[in-house]
């Protein structure tokens, strides 16, 4: 199956024929493609494993009998590839629908930069009080709730409050730790929330920092677009939801949701990330929705195009269909938000 990714992300778009797309997994898949595409995964994050073993073993937790103050990746154990399957069937456990490769990539997304963050580093968080020793172990969970349900589940119409890194575009300055959200993450305790509050660290719906968020998560974007924010016409509760939808792009190509989002919303993501933006409404007619979205697509690619597409997808009801491998076989940068009824 990965050959045949590979072949149509380097065909002609017109050759492309939708329907070699439309599954992400064989069932008689040899099993050597398998694990030679969580070795790719493996080789694209490659702390990501040991990560998930640290959490496994509760390494970061100041209580727990593994803890590891000095814990750094670099000097964890190697993490070998039949131990990593194991660590992500385990993980996943409670999610018999989710997609391992869909997991890997958004879990090794989040944490790819977490030994690179002070607030973050085991040993400097225990000369603080006992709320903040905890702090790396929490966010490691939170990201790994949000990989889970990434990797399972469309976007509910109210997602949980979401911890992500800002990234700054000038190398000189911190990355910074956010919390996008009214609460904290559930995996926050109560003493770390108390400590975090105390230090002036809370939630928040900030829309000049949820721009900065949207833009760090896709770092070809327009630098002209840092200073803009957020339209006062979009809700707050939608401003959690898009930063959910902007992860999943991010890391999937592809943000499945439930409940419609308002399309001023996505235009607006589409605009300030450099994207051309349609939208494609199939109420009624799903049956053909994968030669309309070409179509819409070929429409696009016609016309002057930014960086590549933004497609909003309304009115579905069901999609049997896996597209992972489209938005690399029409030829340009294809993102697709897929709302469900």
């Amino acid at each position: 199956m990965e050959d045949l990714r590979v072949h149509a992300a380097h065909a002609p778009y017109r050759a492309l024929d939708p329907r070699s797309l439309l599954q992400d997994h064989l069932p008689d898949t040899p099993l050597v493609v398998v694990r030679s595409a969580l070795q790719v995964r493996l080789q694209e994050f490659p702390n990501a494993g040991k990560f998930l073993q640290a959490l496994s073993r509760s390494a970061w937790h100041p209580k727990s009998p593994n803890f590891n103050p000095r814990y750094k990746a670099e000097m964890a154990d190697a993490v070998g590839l039949e131990e990593a399957r194991e660590l992500i069937r385990d993980a996943l456990l409670d999610y018999p629908a989710a997609s391992g490769d869909r997991f890997i990539r958004t879990f090794g997304y989040l944490s790819s930069e977490m030994d690179q963050s002070n607030i973050l580093d085991v040993e400097l968080l225990q000369n603080f009080d006992p709320g903040l020793k905890t702090f790396r172990h929490a966010v490691g969970m939170h990201w790994l709730d949000i990989a889970r349900e990434a990797a399972s589940r469309r976007l509910s119409q109210c997602p949980p409050p979401i911890c992500l890194f800002e990234k700054p575009r000038d190398a000189m300055m911190p990355t910074k730790l956010e919390v996008i959200g009214h609460l904290f993450p559930s995996t926050f305790g109560l003493n770390l929330q108390n400590s975090l509050t105390l230090n002036g660290w809370i939630p928040q719906v900030s829309r000049k920092v949820a721009v900065s968020l949207l833009l760090s998560m896709d770092l070809d974007a327009d630098r002209e677009e840092l200073e803009a924010e957020i339209p006062y016409w979009i809700p707050e509760d939608e401003i959690v939801r898009l930063v959910h939808v902007q992860l999943r792009l991010t890391c999937l190509g592809i943000a499945e949701v439930q409940g419609a989002l308002h399309e001023e919303s996505v235009q607006f993501l589409a605009k300030l990330l450099g994207y051309s933006f349609s939208v494609l409404n199939v109420a009624g007619g799903a049956g053909d929705f994968i030669e309309r979205l070409l179509q819409e697509v070929a429409h696009l690619k016609s016309m002057h195009l930014k960086r590549g597409i933004m497609l909003l997808v309304l009115g579905l009801t069901q999609c049997d269909w896996q597209l992972s491998g489209l938005t690399s076989a029409v030829g340009v940068p294809l993102r697709l938000v897929l709302c469900y009824d």
